[in-house]
Order: structure tokens, then C-alpha cells, then sequence
């Protein structure tokens, strides 16, 4: 087999954990974003409730990446052995860490629908679970740090997957934020996290040029890592595009629709399909009051307008944080999976 086809048969045998190091960081990232915001004082209990239930997006993103790890063990048993090595095995820090932060960020968040409030309680659960996503976060990143993988032992590589979660984590954060109805600092916050996703877009993609740079020098005794992944920069270049449209994209938003979008959902919000059917059932009176009474009884012009505009703003906001969101992570797995390819654990690094 040549190079290539090795390289292939790598990444597609672990196309899960391609999947999981690209979904869970990232959500992760976003979990924590947000439980943050909830540890700010200064939010009233309305939006304090609403943040506590959107808690549920990121988190189940992320127990889409650890379920689709876990096929990667072939028996979910035997992640029973692997927690035997707590402290020794980077793999076994790895699902400790997840199983850690996931656990207390689900009960966490089954917690907000209790009746009873317990706020010292809640904070102190907070801390743990930022300090347990963080450390989760790191746990993965430390896993993919390999002496024994010529390609992988270069400190930029575990450098890369932590870079990741915060490009696509403030994004996920800022589709949950814009669920949310306005509360001092909503918008500084949504800045600050498009912010953050921008710069480390450019911090990752900078990391990944001086990785490309350095495959031609990484070799054994069969191949050299330029050999394995010779699409490495058509790649690149395709995730750069994809993972800065991504990271602009909160900007684009601000600037054809404003800051203002992320105050979106005002007291007394309705879905845009509530307000659909609660605007027909309004036609239909109008209708028939018309006909009982002869007269046009409908909304003003200048307000049916402004309605539309509403809702429209609305959509259009969110549609671009998803679609931004989406772009994003493409961009991460393709790079993930080039990762992958350059697999080298024959010989040693000349």
C-alpha cells in the first residue's frame, strides 16, 4: 500500500473520534461561555431561567461527541479498564475528565426546572463545573500529544484542539444567546464571544500553516509525513474558508441587522409560529368584523410592517449564527481529519 491509501485507512478507522474531537471541544467551550454568563451578578431571575434551560444545546452536542468516541472502544465496557488508569494514561484522564464535567453539567441543568432555589449551592456547582470543563478540555488536547507519533509529538498539535473549541464554542454560545430576552451587558457579552471565536481562527490557522511547513522534515524509514497527506493544503485552504466565513459571520450579522439582533426576543416574546397563527386568527376577525359592521378594522400599515420586519430579523439573525456555526465545525473535522492521516508510529523522526 502506498502512503496515501495507509493514511486513508487511518482516518476513516477513526473517523469517530475525528468527529468527537471536533464537536466536543467546541461544545464544551459553549457550555462553559454560558454558564459563565450565569455566574455574573446583575441578571434578573426571568433571564437567569432562560440561560439555564438553553444549557440543554451544547450539552447535548456534546454527549453526541463523547456517544459517537465511544463506538471507537468497540465494547462500551470496556471504558470500565480504560478508568483504571486515572492519573497514568492520557486516554484514561481523557474519559474521566468527560464523564466528570458531562455529569455535573446534566444534573446542573436538570436542576434549573426544580422549584426550590438554592443559589450558594448553585455557584459553588458552577465553579466545579467550569473547572471540570476546562479540565476536560485540556484532557483532550493532551491525549493527541504522542512521543511514540512522530507527527503527533509536536506541541502544536495538542496546541490546535484547544484552539478549536474557542472558534466554534462562542459560536454555538451565541446561537443560545440570541434565545434569550435583553438584559445588561447581552450585547458586550455577544461581542466579546465573536471576538474571541475571530482571533483564535486566526491563532488556529496560523498553527496549521507552521504545521503544513513541518512535514516535509518529519520522516521514517518508509514515508515522509508530506507523503501521507499530500492534499494537506488544498484542505487548508478549504477550511480557511469555511472557518472564517464562520467566525466573520456574527459581524455580518451586526452589520446588516446591528448589535440590536442580540437583544432579540423582548418581554413577551412569541415564536414566529405563534405570532403566524396568531396573525391569522386576527385576519379572520377583522374579516368578519368587516363584514358584520362594514368597516375595515385592521392593524395600521406602519405597524404590520415593522412586525414583519421583526420576525424577519429575527430568522435572518439566526439562520446566519447556525449556518455560521455549521461552517465552522466543517471547517475543524476537515482538518481534524487530515490529523488523522498523518498518523507515522514506524521507525523514529530523522
Amino acid at each position: 500500500m502506498s502512503g496515501v491509501q495507509i493514511a486513508w485507512a487511518n482516518a476513516l478507522s477513526e473517523s469517530t473520534l475525528v468527529f468527537f474531537t471536533t464537536l466536543a471541544p467546541s461544545a464544551a467551550f459553549a457550555y462553559l461561555a454560558l454558564l459563565i454568563l450565569l455566574f455574573r451578578s446583575g441578571i434578573d431571575t426571568v433571564i437567569h431561567e432562560q440561560i439555564h434551560h438553553l444549557l440543554w444545546a451544547p450539552l447535548v452536542l456534546c454527549m453526541i461527541g463523547l456517544i459517537a468516541s465511544a463506538t471507537h472502544l468497540g465494547n462500551p465496557s470496556n471504558a470500565l479498564y480504560v478508568l483504571m488508569r486515572v492519573g497514568s494514561s492520557p486516554l484514561s484522564n481523557e474519559v474521566f475528565a468527560a464523564g466528570a464535567f458531562l455529569g455535573m453539567a446534566a444534573v446542573f441543568w436538570l436542576a434549573s426546572f426544580s422549584i426550590q432555589k438554592y443559589y450558594l449551592v448553585e455557584r459553588i456547582a458552577m465553579v466545579c463545573i467550569i473547572a471540570s470543563g476546562i479540565c476536560f478540555i485540556a484532557a483532550i488536547s493532551c491525549a493527541y500529544h504522542v512521543e511514540t507519533i512522530v507527527t503527533w509529538s509536536m506541541l502544536l498539535m495538542p496546541t490546535t484542539i484547544a484552539c478549536s473549541s474557542a472558534m466554534g464554542g462562542p459560536l454555538l454560545a451565541l446561537c443560545c444567546l440570541q434565545a434569550t430576552d435583553p438584559f445588561p451587558g447581552k450585547v458586550p457579552f455577544a461581542k466579546g464571544l465573536a471576538v474571541v471565536s475571530f482571533v483564535a481562527t486566526v491563532a488556529w490557522l496560523s498553527m496549521q500553516t507552521a504545521i503544513g511547513l513541518a512535514l516535509p522534515g518529519i520522516a521514517n524509514e518508509l514515508f515522509t509525513a508530506s507523503e501521507l497527506v499530500p492534499m494537506f493544503w488544498p484542505a487548508l485552504v478549504l477550511s480557511s474558508v469555511l472557518c472564517l466565513a464562520g467566525s466573520v459571520s456574527p459581524f455580518v450579522v451586526a452589520r446588516r441587522l446591528g448589535w440590536g439582533v442580540f437583544k432579540a426576543y423582548p418581554a413577551g416574546h412569541k415564536s414566529v409560529k405563534q405570532k403566524s397563527i396568531e396573525q391569522n386568527a386576527e385576519q379572520k376577525r377583522a374579516i368578519q368584523e368587516s363584514a358584520r359592521q362594514k368597516i375595515t378594522a385592521q392593524e395600521p400599515a406602519e405597524q404590520k410592517v415593522a412586525g414583519q420586519e421583526s420576525v424577519g430579523r429575527e430568522l435572518s439573525a439566526r439562520y446566519w449564527l447556525i449556518g455560521a456555526s455549521v461552517s465552522m465545525l466543517i471547517g475543524i473535522f476537515i482538518m481534524r481529519f487530515m490529523f488523522y492521516m498523518m498518523h507515522m508510529t514506524v521507525g523514529v523522526a530523522v
